[in-house]
């Protein structure tokens, strides 16, 4: 993908150098709203890509679920938002019932006032929803999920069943312990995973049955510990057997959990610069069946992408958007959009919407500016109703003030967070110590949930190593994490898979095995490096001190399918 640097910036924030490219341009022109037949066109990012996402990544909070109470009907919830937050929150039930109206909370457009004060303000006043959870059913401890059945734990997900300890798992049936699975069906401890069927410990792998501790394999079945290969059955260790033989050998391998030793052995075969599949004019990592997209990271049938990730079904024309599922057209500077989204600028955690800008929690919208909380509604500033023609002559106002004031151009400053620094998503992906946090303008919450009190305890250490030797009174009682000493329990649904799949039960607490899985993904950042094998420049996750052997395209095809 070769494009002309049109314009090197430095960045407000970390002051790093950073370039924008003629398409990076044409993109912002094709993005610009047009409001009674006027372009007010997007500015020059002032931030890096890495430091715009890691602002937006600062008000989203996936994976961390407490317990409070519902401040419209008074009843025990389960919530994003811990006790010692300030503000009211409502249950998903109350959320999507007429019991409430968001409208109430309106306030008068004050054109002598900022508009990011006047915008937190409103969020101060508006109730927080406890989960972003839609049209799901008996799923309740989720998060920022829609159309699930019978999960449990599962995260920034969507259109699953039977779904447990799960995060980004789309179109899928029986997952457990694993992230970033699309299209597939009973599969456990794995990463990276596309339209696959019984995968245990498998990580990067497409097309794929039967198998287990999988790297980088396509088309593979009744495979074990293997790496690279494609369309082979009944190996192990990249050797193949006969059915018989396999059969045997695999009945003693499957005890030996051991993630290091399949890392270990995958050392010695290259790797390809980046995992991109039936792509065209692509720059990133884990790109598949995708086409334009720059500076893209998990990017799935999509096209007209830059600077974006996590990106599924039919997203386009997209800058610098953290989203979950499609399909989206015309988004800059959003996070958490989906389900039928267009002309959608800086805003987060909005449903089939249409025209919104600088929009918060709204779903089945249009023609909103500065809401929070909105159902179905349109034309509105705010949270207070206008007339058609009231909005379109009131917004060009509001952004012209926006330019003046240097509000028009990115999201929302991150002291408007609801969440603290070390709480979201942004830690994962972009860690930063307190000091480093504070220093950034970064909130920061310090509030520990109580350990639960339980009457039954088990360290792990003390469970068997046969799944048949476990009682069902393991469902009564709390198991002691190996590494954080915090209690968990095991779940009927899990004790059962376990058993039918031989698998050992986990020594682990969730939030541990899910720290874990996301330090096995590569870096959401690419780094200039040579091939390996002819030594051309290459742009890869990998970086140089890293011990991998890193190919080219062209010369890993020939290693691996030639």
């Amino acid at each position: 993908m070769e494009d002309k640097i049109v314009e090197t910036k430095k960045c407000i924030n970390c002051w790093i150098v950073f370039t924008l490219l003629q398409w990076d341009i044409d993109m912002l022109d094709r993005l610009s709203p047009i409001i009674w037949n006027k372009k007010y066109a997007f500015p020059l990012p002032t931030l890096c890509p890495k430091c715009s996402l890691q602002k937006k990544l600062s008000f989203r909070l996936d994976n961390k679920l407490y317990r409070r109470t519902c401040d419209f009907s008074g009843k025990d919830i389960i919530s994003v938002y811990s006790p010692d937050k300030p503000f009211k929150i409502y249950d998903q039930n109350i959320r999507q019932s007429d019991q409430w109206d968001p409208l109430e909370y309106g306030i008068t457009y004050d054109p002598t006032q900022p508009f990011f004060h006047q915008f937190a303000l409103l969020l101060q006043k508006v109730p927080r929803f406890a989960v972003m959870n839609e049209f799901s059913e008996k799923s309740e401890y989720c998060h920022h999920s829609s159309h699930l059945k019978n999960c449990y734990l599962i995260f920034a997900s969507a259109n699953d069943q039977d779904c447990y300890y799960g995060y980004r798992v789309i179109d899928s049936e029986n997952v457990y312990d694993s992230i970033f699975v699309t299209n597939s069906k009973n599969i456990y401890e794995s990463v990276n995973i596309d339209n696959w069927y019984s995968l245990f410990f498998c990580q990067g792998c497409k097309d794929c049955s039967y198998s287990r501790y999988l790297y980088n394999c396509e088309g593979c079945h009744n495979c074990l510990w293997c790496v690279n290969l494609n369309n082979a059955s009944y190996c192990i260790y990249n050797k193949e057997y006969t059915k018989e033989e396999y059969q045997k050998i695999f009945d003693q391998e499957i005890k030996k959990f051991d993630r290091k030793r399949l890392y270990e052995f995958s050392l010695p075969f290259p790797r390809k610069y980046g995992d991109i599949i039936h792509s065209e004019n692509v720059i990133g990592d884990i790109i598949y069946r995708s086409k334009n997209v720059f500076m893209g990271f998990n990017v799935n049938d999509s096209e007209n992408i830059r600077y974006s990730r996590d990106m599924y079904n039919h997203m386009t024309n997209c800058m610098s958007c953290f989203s979950w599922y499609g399909p989206v057209d015309r988004s800059y500077e959003s996070i958490a959009t989906g389900d039928g989204w267009y002309n959608v600028y800086f805003s987060y955690s909005c449903y089939p919407s249409t025209d919104a800008c600088h929009c918060f929690y709204c779903y089945g919208c249009s023609n909103i500016f500065g809401c929070i909380g909105l159902r179905n509604k349109s034309y509105c500033i705010f949270n207070k109703q206008y007339t058609e023609t009231e909005y379109t002559a009131l917004v060009p106002q509001i952004i012209e003030k926006m330019i003046g004031d240097w509000e028009w151009w990115e999201f929302c400053p991150a002291t408007m967070s609801d969440f603290g620094y070390n709480e979201t998503v942004g830690q994962e992906y972009f860690p930063l110590k307190r000091e480093e946090a504070v220093d950034q303008w970064f909130n920061r919450s310090d509030y520990e949930a109580p350990i639960p009190k339980v009457e039954k305890t088990l360290q792990a250490n003390q469970l068997p190593d046969d799944i048949q030797q476990v009682s069902d009174d393991i469902l009564n009682q709390a198991i002691i994490c190996e590494i954080s000493w915090k209690p968990f329990r095991i779940i009927k649904q899990e004790l059962e898979f376990y058993r039918k799949n031989k698998l050992q039960l986990p020594h682990k607490h969730p939030d541990v095995r899910h720290k874990e899985r996301m330090a096995m993904r590569q870096p959401r950042q690419l780094r200039e490096r040579k091939c390996a094998k002819c030594w051309v420049d290459i742009k890869t996750s990998y970086s140089p001190e890293r011990p991998e052997i890193v190919y080219c395209e062209q010369c890993y095809n020939k290693e691996v399918y030639w």
